[in-house]
């Protein structure tokens, strides 16, 4: 599924600019720690005002591209995942199409149009966001650990124990936090159909004159139960914490 989603990715208009821009924004990023360091070091040492002066102009000016580039790369990722939610989309529409009928009358239009696109978004969104950084952070992680062993050894073993508990604490809320999530999406899903099958009734509820009664028992019943799932998972998670 992740190599198929990647390869929706380059088939998106704007998917090369955006590796572009965010390999040169993650430059960017660890450019910038350093460049601050030495400006700092820069004004201990140096005397002269005027080197200053464009030390402090040179800085800004990376600090300013990188806040451009920032912007160009965030406006080039939301096109890039609308135009890949919207491919996934099609995508699953076809399974729906091609696979068998029973399956397809039994499903809920609704119901299963807001699940459909809520985790083609999903998808989407983790794709863009992490298919490229993923090896760029672990590049990062190495050079991290070479710097801080010809430091002091001592860094690194802490930092490796923080990472030891890091992934001790994500291992321990990973599930109920991807079950919170999951009743959230489901509890949207039904107050969506709930929602849709009441405007589809707009011609019963005039003759019964039932105003009052349709949403209030039926879409925020959903939304109720969903919220309820929500946070009992989400009190359980505190258990961790």
């Amino acid at each position: 599924m992740f190599k198929k989603t990647v390869h929706e990715l380059f088939r998106c208009k704007g998917s090369r600019l955006f590796v572009i821009l965010m390999l040169v924004n993650f430059a960017l990023s660890c450019v910038m720690p350093a460049l601050n360091g030495g400006f700092v070091d820069f004004l201990v040492t140096n005397r002269d005002p005027s080197r200053v002066v464009w030390f402090a102009a040179f800085v800004a000016g990376i600090g300013i591209s990188a806040s451009f580039m920032s912007y160009a790369m965030g406006v080039n990722v939301s096109r890039v995942i609308l135009e890949m939610t919207t491919r996934l989309m099609g995508t699953t529409c076809e399974s729906f199409e091609r696979g068998p009928l029973e399956k397809g009358e039994q499903a809920d239009p609704s119901y299963t149009t807001q699940r459909v696109y809520a985790d083609s978004n999903a998808v989407s969104s983790f794709v863009v966001n992490n298919f490229l950084t993923i090896g760029l952070n672990v590049v990062l992680v190495v050079l991290i650990c070479i710097i801080l062993f010809s430091i002091n050894p001592v860094f690194l073993v802490l930092s490796a124990c923080s990472l030891v508990a890091y992934f001790i604490l994500f291992r321990a809320l990973k599930k109920p936090l991807y079950n919170s999530s999951l009743a959230n999406k489901e509890g949207l899903s039904k107050l969506f159909a709930s929602v849709s099958g009441e405007l589809s009734q707009l011609f019963d509820i005039k003759c019964d004159g039932a105003y009052d009664s349709c949403l209030t028992l039926s879409a925020m019943a959903h939304m109720t139960r969903a919220l309820g799932r929500s946070k009992g998972y989400s009190r359980g998670t505190t258990r961790f914490t």
